[in-house]
């Protein structure tokens, strides 16, 4: 009887062993799959990280470009606008000090005609002309330095 007994607890023994070994084979295939699935997991997590880093660096980047050039573009537009408005301010200032300056001239002429027919007309008619001379100097000299003052205030617009 004791080689039967002995023969019944080895035999338990192994069904033992072997319920184990199959729970322990079972608990390993279920950490295999969700050791896949947590790998899959993560590998997911991993490119939802890289896409929104591209996301991001799509955002920042290119579209903070494409601002930035639109910007400049509606501040170069502005620029020339100033620019136009300024040449043709400029021009219509040009135009009337050439008036004045004619109309200036053609007064000295008037007068020095005038005084010709004075008594010293040759006398006279030199000073007036030298004279005609140096107002014609100093209105061209006056327009230079207009010239150079409205440049001065088209620098600061």
């Amino acid at each position: 009887m004791e080689y039967s007994d002995f023969m019944q607890k080895k035999r338990k023994y192994f069904i033992f062993i072997g319920k184990k070994l199959t729970k322990l084979a079972q608990i390993m295939f279920k950490n295999k799959e969700n050791v896949d699935v947590v790998r899959k997991k993560e590998e997911d997590k991993h490119l939802m990280k890289i896409a929104d880093n591209c996301a991001k660096m799509v955002h920042r980047d290119f579209w903070r470009n494409v601002h930035k050039m639109i910007r400049f573009n509606d501040q170069k537009m502005v620029n020339d606008e100033k620019k136009k408005y300024q040449q043709e301010k400029l021009e219509s200032l040009v135009s009337k000090q050439l008036q004045l300056s004619t109309k200036m001239a053609n007064f000295l002429n008037s007068n020095s005609k005038k005084s010709a027919e004075s008594k010293d007309s040759k006398n006279f008619e030199l000073l007036q002309e030298s004279n005609i001379i140096g107002i014609f100097a100093f209105s061209i000299n006056s327009f230079v330095n207009l010239l150079k003052f409205i440049e001065i205030l088209l620098k600061f617009y």
